[in-house]
């Protein structure tokens, strides 16, 4: 794994720990928020450019990028007034500078993220948005610029105890439409039904269907451990070695790493040139690890749709 992606993994971690302790201001005060006004990189101005790619060319006829953004804090959520805030907002104000044009940013739920790209909606996604094999037969994506590990979730007076246990036609697994983890589940609990539900714009969608009797687990990225248990107190997470008390759990013990690239559309290798350099500039510039610095901390005033 890249060292610089496994660190940013680790400082969004990290981070996390302060949504739970009501720390917000205080850290953010901490954190620079990084200029969108950056310039490109000369690798930059010769990848980008509109001869090497139908969609730049696109792009900059149009005087507009489209920007398929997923609720996902603090990578992409509504703020109190309204606007779009997080991590994902600030990179797409920021390849819209870069590259001289203006930016159009509008949400969809993640199911139908694939099909925004496919069908000309939007130009790319940045969404935090896992890198699966059901995805990837639709749209092409960039190099990975973060890694996100994944947890099971369970009642704590229910008789899962490990991921064997889960594997079993008595847990009835539950997830939102379009949802990476989905996968994870077919792959390590195969004997366990599977549903999937409207996201609803909240966080863990099958916690009121757990809580009401009408499935039994559910998952979501390790690193929202700290916030899932201050709000869902009756609920424990399950990782590679069993049950896992403490909040923050250790990245060691998730499960399924998943990779996270911008989805980009089929047929262009020139516009996944072009986005392979901004993301090794954000990687090596350290403005993506400040940016995750300053918006996950930032959280504690926002409002998710």
């Amino acid at each position: 794994m890249n060292r610089r992606i496994w660190k940013i993994g680790q400082v969004w971690f990290s981070m996390l720990v302060f949504l739970t302790v009501g720390m917000f201001a205080a850290q953010a005060a901490e954190f620079d928020r990084p200029s969108t006004d950056q310039s490109m990189t000369d690798a930059m101005k010769a990848a980008c450019t509109a001869d090497k790619s139908p969609k730049i060319k696109q792009i900059l006829d149009r005087g507009k990028l489209s920007w398929a953004l997923g609720i996902a804090p603090p990578f992409g959520f509504r703020q109190q007034d309204g606007n779009y805030g997080g991590i994902e907002v600030d990179n797409a104000r920021e390849l819209a500078h870069m590259l001289g044009v203006e930016v159009d940013i509008q949400d969809y739920d993640y199911n139908l993220l694939p099909t925004a790209i496919a069908t000309g909606q939007a130009d790319i996604i940045g969404a935090e948005l896992f890198i699966t094999e059901q995805r990837a037969k639709v749209i092409d994506y960039s190099d990975v610029y973060f890694v996100a590990g994944q947890l099971f979730f369970v009642l704590k007076d229910s008789k899962f105890n490990t991921v064997e246990d889960l594997n079993s036609p008595d847990n009835r697994f539950i997830h939102e439409l379009g949802g990476g983890q989905v996968e994870m589940a077919e792959k390590l609990t195969p004997n366990a039904p599977i549903r999937l539900v409207p996201k609803r714009g909240i966080f863990l969608v099958g916690y009121d269907f757990i809580k009401a009797g009408e499935a039994d687990s559910t998952a979501f990225e390790g690193h929202y451990y700290p916030v899932f248990k201050k709000e869902y107190p009756d609920l424990v997470a399950i990782g590679k070695e069993g049950r896992i008390e403490d909040a923050p759990a250790d990245p060691e013990k998730m499960l399924y790493p998943f990779d996270i690239g911008f989805g980009l559309p089929k047929g262009d290798p020139g516009w996944k040139a072009c986005i392979d350099t901004y993301v090794a500039d954000l990687l090596n510039s350290g403005r993506l690890q400040n940016r995750i610095n300053y918006w996950a901390v930032s959280m504690g005033s926002a409002t998710t749709e």
